[in-house]
């Protein structure tokens, strides 16, 4: 089997992060992170639309919420706003603050790196440090976020928090820690929504 590989049409991102392929509108969506930006590419007319988040100097990911076809969640520094964009338009605009975390001042550097959902529902998402000496000062964390407003810490100690995976076929989860120049392989219970044996590490 063999592959090409083509850039996009007008997709250019100084820090283009955070895929996110969208089945239903065969769109592309990913964040331009140091520009504050969200991109769509839609696949049917070959075209990717770019927009500005009103007030926003970060984005580090973008996931669409189920059912609204115009919300998504964004990181944005330590926190995950939602945001109101009709995936064609030049501006968007922040809804609201879903949630922040690491508030204390100590990291202030700070920011969310790498957000996805999982196949039900849930927003795993991860901070790292970004002023500084990531490796050094391993201030990262990653989080989980369920419906009805409840946060939590499903890892500490984190370098730089990115590429999450599940395959719910076999009941795994992967999560990358950047710094730790590994893809961890966790035994995932989907019901619960938590990850539990670290069963697999994959260099």
């Amino acid at each position: 089997m063999s592959y090409k590989i083509e850039p996009l049409p007008n997709s250019y991102a100084h820090l283009g992060e955070g895929p996110h392929w969208d089945i239903e509108t065969q769109s592309l969506y990913y964040v331009d992170i140091e520009a504050g930006k969200i991109l769509r590419y839609d696949y049917q007319e070959d075209k990717v639309y770019h927009s500005k988040i009103q007030d926003v100097e970060l984005a580090s990911f973008i996931v669409p919420v189920e059912g609204q076809s115009d919300k998504f969640v964004v990181g944005d520094g330590r926190r995950v706003l939602v945001v109101t964009w009709d995936g064609v338009s030049p501006t968007s605009k922040v809804d609201r603050v879903l949630f922040e975390v690491q508030q204390d001042e100590q990291y202030i550097v700070n920011r969310f790196n790498d957000g996805k959902a999982d196949p039900r529902g849930r927003l795993f998402a991860g901070t790292m440090r970004y002023v500084g000496d990531e490796f050094k000062d391993r201030w990262g964390e990653l989080y989980k976020y369920e419906k009805g407003g409840k946060v939590s810490v499903v890892k500490t100690d984190v370098g730089i928090s990115n590429g999450l995976a599940w395959n719910e076929k076999t009941n795994k989860f992967y999560y990358i820690d950047t710094t730790d120049y590994e893809v961890k392989e966790y035994d995932y219970d989907f019901d619960a929504g938590v990850p539990s044996k670290h069963v697999l590490v994959l260099i």
